[in-house]
């Protein structure tokens, strides 16, 4: 009896997160009253921020390097920074910003997004990257 009370729910729980015929994202139908937008805002420029040392000492150089999601939009694409500041190197082209760690650094989470753009549009930011100096 408890055997089949369990299999009777499993099935209910698998029908359930399938969604058996009913639209979704698993057959490619976005559900009613949703226009199938990807979460990036119909942009087709998506972004991902690396930092090449969240925690360097002082006179040490952080990169970061602002890169396309698969690919998309790539032609005449630049690249920007936020927040920008004086001792941030920025190459758009190549989507990389540098700093040496200054000694005022040490203990301050510095945090750090990228944005993406072309002739058509500009991507939401990316992640966020903190880069907190120690001694």
């Amino acid at each position: 009896m408890i055997r089949v009370a369990l299999v009777s729910a499993s099935i209910q729980l698998v029908g359930g997160c399938f969604g058996l015929g009913q639209p979704g994202p698993i057959d490619g139908i976005p559900p009613p009253g949703q226009n199938g937008d990807p979460g990036n805002g119909g942009s087709e420029l998506a972004v991902t921020l690396r930092v090449s040392n969240p925690t360097p000492q002082p006179n040490e150089q952080v990169v970061l390097t602002c890169t396309l999601v698969d690919g998309g939009g790539s032609a005449n694409v630049t690249f920007d920074f936020q927040p920008t500041f004086g001792r941030l190197v920025v190459n758009s082209n190549a989507g990389t910003a540098s700093f040496i760690v200054d000694q005022t650094d040490v203990g301050v989470a510095l945090t750090f997004t990228c944005t993406a753009s072309n002739d058509e549009e500009t991507s939401l930011p990316s992640n966020s990257q903190t880069v907190v100096a120690s001694p």
